[in-house]
């Protein structure tokens, strides 16, 4: 149960970190007139988008058919 907890914290510490980075990027983006393309991968966080890779799929589904969420892709 302990690492589970240390675990949790650590995705939080995370989550949070990049949530602070983005938002600086979106700031700072509109006075530089730099919006663009990077606003699609680095995306707002939600607390749905944060979960593990199987998290949504039945486990009698076919290996590798599962839809990735974007957090995944960048």
């Amino acid at each position: 149960m302990y690492q589970l907890k240390d675990s949790l914290s650590h995705i939080k510490y995370i989550s949070n970190k990049y949530c602070s980075c983005q938002l600086a990027l979106v700031m700072l983006s509109w006075p530089l007139e730099n919006t663009g393309n990077w606003e699609n991968t680095i995306q707002l966080l939600l607390d749905t988008n944060i979960r593990g890779l199987r998290e949504d799929e039945d486990a009698s589904s076919l290996e590798g058919c599962c839809q990735l969420s974007w957090i995944w892709l960048s």
